[in-house]
């Protein structure tokens, strides 16, 4: 497999966290869980331009042909790897998609749009100028260019000092003094957060500490208990622990540090496939 990032230029240096391209994956396993990140990402399927998402709880698919921006999610959804054999796509950091985006991300919150949302008309073709680029450097470029001077206005200051509060300092930080520190009432303070965001400060709060309990549990020999991962990452106990983690990802943490077998959606194509946790 061919796997390659790009560094953004300056112009998006502050708005994107990962420019991302991969040629002949070929993963072992058929599904994937594809786990609250508390970002919004593009997604381009460069083989048959099909994005397919299967939601586990309901047993549904929702298949999509265009390029497709992943609005912030709250709950797991699944992924067939078949999909996954030719890829493109960006990952923002966290409440920057507002600066680009022509609506509130709240509007896209556990959504998947079309990323013409974002670039317009030129969504349309540039799935196929990538896909037919002379080499995978070529091919982020053009998605990165697409992105370039789109810019269309500035983060609301108190924002972006939460993100970045809630991000560094998620196991102790209180949104009670947030609000305080930002000069807004609760009630404002919340509105344009999830504007830019996507979440509540409240639940992008969770997003990142569900995050780091990830991380935790999935360090190559970890051999925290889960009392002592629940301290870590600012849960009240391990019992909190567990019923977010279940939340957000459908297992529980033991399920997933033991890397578990799982049964597909009905709705997946081949039900004889096992699903497997992945983050």
């Amino acid at each position: 497999m061919a796997f390659q990032t790009l560094t953004p230029d300056p112009c998006l240096a502050d708005v994107i966290d990962c420019l991302w391209t991969s040629e002949d994956h070929r993963p072992p396993h058929a599904y994937e869980h594809i786990f609250p990140s508390g970002a919004v990402e593009i997604v381009i399927n460069l083989t048959d331009g099909e994005l397919r998402c299967y939601d586990p709880e309901h047993a549904t698919v929702r298949r999509m042909r265009a390029p497709v921006l992943t609005g912030v999610f709250e709950r797991a959804f699944v992924v067939d790897t078949a999909q996954q054999r030719s890829m493109a796509g960006v990952r923002f950091k966290p409440g920057a998609a507002w600066r680009l985006l022509g609506a509130p991300v709240s509007a896209f919150t556990n959504d998947h749009a079309d990323l013409a949302v974002m670039l317009g008309p030129e969504a349309a073709h540039l799935a196929d100028r990538m896909a037919n680029a002379r080499s995978l450097t070529a091919r982020l470029r053009m998605l990165h260019d697409a992105l370039a001077g789109r810019l269309r206005r500035q983060s609301h200051p108190a924002v972006s000092w939460a993100v970045e509060q809630l991000c560094d300092h998620y196991a102790d930080v209180r949104i009670g003094a947030l609000v305080d520190e930002s000069g807004l009432s609760g009630r404002r303070f919340n509105e344009v957060f999830a504007r830019e965001v996507g979440l509540t400060p409240k639940a992008f709060l969770r997003v990142r500490r569900f995050r780091a309990a990830l991380t935790h549990l999935g360090a190559l020999g970890c051999r925290r208990t889960g009392s002592e991962v629940a301290a870590a990452c600012g849960y009240s106990d391990e019992a909190h622990l567990i019923r977010d983690f279940r939340g957000f990802s459908g297992l529980t943490p033991a399920a997933f540090r033991d890397g578990r077998i799982y049964q597909p959606p009905s709705a997946a194509p081949d039900p004889d496939h096992a699903l497997r946790a992945a983050s």
